[in-house]
């Protein structure tokens, strides 16, 4: 009877943890520049995990890694960022959402002192269907609060800078 109790509590349990959506993904991106004759570039990292509330409600975590080198001046950048997401319009192939955010930044240039900052906002995206289980996303835009460093104040932002892409693959 134990093992029979055992066999069907475990079956619950992993019928429930496919249900719930655990997913993971992310971004990483490069850029390279040049102006006035100096040499800048950027390496970020964004892997996230999250968790699916049932078919329109979500949130996750993302932890940023970057480092960004101009001319002979390198900065490391980190950011954590938790957010909750609705979805709020689906079909087939493509959904559209918006997530609300609360990242806290930390920058540190190579002999320097570190800068703090932080972002609380709402940011809309769309994520297309690839497969079953992959998924591409776009985020594009900011509305909300930032302070970090030169970039302090309120308001929306919807410029290139602010588009960015990932992926998202559901267990």
């Amino acid at each position: 009877m134990k093992k029979l109790f055992l066999i069907a509590a475990l079956a619950c349990a992993s019928y429930t943890m496919q249900a719930q959506g655990i997913f993971v993904g992310g971004s990483l991106s490069a850029w390279g520049e040049k102006n006035s004759g100096v040499k800048s570039s950027t390496l970020t990292f964004l892997p996230e995990v999250g968790y699916s509330f049932g078919n329109n409600w979500h949130a996750g975590v993302v932890l940023g890694f970057g480092r960004e080198k101009t001319g002979n001046q390198k900065e490391n950048l980190f950011r954590f960022t938790p957010y909750a997401g609705y979805t709020f319009y689906q079909n087939e192939i493509a959904s559209l959402f918006v997530e609300g955010a609360f990242s806290y930044l930390r920058t540190k240039p190579t002999g320097g002192s570190a800068q703090n900052g932080l972002e609380v906002g709402l940011s809309p995206g769309l994520s297309i269907k690839l497969s079953p289980k992959l998924s591409m996303r776009a985020h594009y835009g900011f509305l909300g609060y930032r302070k970090n460093g030169d970039d302090n104040g309120y308001g929306m932002r919807f410029d290139g800078e602010s588009l960015a892409f990932g992926f998202h693959y559901a267990f």
